[in-house]
């Protein structure tokens, strides 16, 4: 499955339809923002987190993860594929595998609220605005532990900029996190049923 910009705009959406509100599906594919509908007054911009150095890394996870291998086995192909991760592999349980971020949760941190910054310059500068201007942030390196310091870090940029993000959904591991002013909203556990679906949907528009 080939993960393209396209891709992960309508996952974003499709993710937000089916677990946050179904009334999401009257947003329209656009630019600047990548979804919106003047009725709703939404605007949502889909991003990600990822730099040069995480590809490789993704292609390690694309190849091995969310195919029900056993997880010595995962680790076993990996040391003999991609050695350089080969002491980041976590073995649970006897057979659940995943692999463990390369960057400290500072600069994981860092990443993202740079990422939200970005985004919120290019708000003002020149995307549409909407009385509800939401960002969804893919985070795939991001630990649920770090949830918090994020989510402070977004409230603090909010005098930086004249119009900013009032809602940002913070993809990480299979879980929404919706972020407000007052905290965190809400926390979304995609359920093992939809993921596969979400995936499908999502590649399948994406190639129309």
């Amino acid at each position: 499955m080939k993960i393209t910009k396209k891709y992960m705009e309508w996952y974003a959406l499709l993710s937000l339809i089916y677990c946050y509100d179904e009334n999401l599906k009257f947003l329209e594919n656009s630019e600047k923002p990548d979804w919106q509908n003047k009725h709703l007054d939404i605007g949502l911009e889909v991003t990600e987190v990822l730099n040069k150095a995480d590809g490789r890394e993704r292609a390690v996870v694309n190849r091995y993860f969310g195919k029900g291998l056993d997880g010595q086995y995962i680790k076993k192909e990996i040391e003999n594929h991609y050695p350089e991760y080969s002491s980041n592999i976590i073995v649970s349980e006897g057979r659940v595998c995943h692999i463990k971020s390369l960057g400290s949760s500072k600069h994981i941190i860092d990443k993202v609220i740079l990422t939200i910054d970005k985004k919120a310059k290019k708000l003002n500068e020149c995307y549409v605005k909407f009385k509800n201007n939401w960002l969804y942030v893919f985070a795939p390196d991001v630990f649920t532990d770090d949830i918090q310091d994020i989510c402070r870090e977004y409230v603090k940029l909010k005098i930086k900029h004249e119009v900013y993000f009032d809602k940002i959904f913070l993809f990480v591991d299979n879980l929404i996190f919706v972020l407000g002013f007052n905290g965190i909203e809400n926390k979304i556990q995609l359920p093992h049923e939809y993921l596969k679906k979400l995936k499908l949907e999502a590649l399948k528009k994406a190639e129309k």
